[in-house]
C-alpha cells in the first residue's frame, strides 16, 4: 500500500474513533482539496459498505477484489 496509508496504519492504527469522526475529517480534507471530491465520495461510499467484508489483514494486503466496483 502507499506510504500514506502504511504510515497512518503504524502511527494512528490502534486508536479508535466512530465513522462519524473520519466522516469529518473527509468533509475537512475535500474543503482543502476540492479535486479530491470524486475519490473521497468513493471511498466513503467503499466503507460505508465494508460491513460484510472481512478486516483481518494483518500484512497480507486488501481482503476485497480491487477491481470490483463502489458500492
Amino acid at each position: 500500500m502507499s506510504g500514506g496509508v502504511d504510515g497512518l496504519r503504524r502511527k494512528r492504527g490502534d486508536e479508535e474513533v466512530s465513522f462519524a469522526d473520519v466522516a469529518d475529517h473527509l468533509d475537512d480534507f475535500v474543503a482543502r482539496e476540492p479535486a479530491s471530491a470524486p475519490t473521497v465520495d468513493a471511498l466513503a461510499r467503499f466503507l460505508a459498505g465494508v460491513e460484510d467484508m472481512s478486516h483481518e489483514h494483518e500484512g497480507t494486503g486488501p481482503t476485497v477484489d480491487p477491481s470490483a466496483p463502489v458500492r
